[in-house]
């Protein structure tokens, strides 16, 4: 069975989603690598598909990533 990916993800869950720390995804977000998404106060989202794009990921590199592998 596959995993469903989700398509929004907080800094926290698409940090371990893509296998690198939390202060790297902030750090990406201010120097403009990624683009974040504020949708109320405190709380900021990062659509998926666009952050591997932008970071020129395929789900398979995640995938293996996340495996360790």
């Amino acid at each position: 069975m596959k995993k469903e990916i989700k398509k929004m993800y907080r800094a926290k869950g698409l940090a371990l989603h893509i296998g690198v720390g939390l202060s790297t995804i902030w750090r990406w977000t201010k120097e403009g690598k990624i683009k974040a998404y504020k949708i109320s106060d405190g709380i900021t989202v990062f659509d998926i598909e666009e952050v591997m794009s932008d970071l020129g990921l395929s789900p398979s590199t995640i995938e293996t990533r996340v495996k360790g592998a």
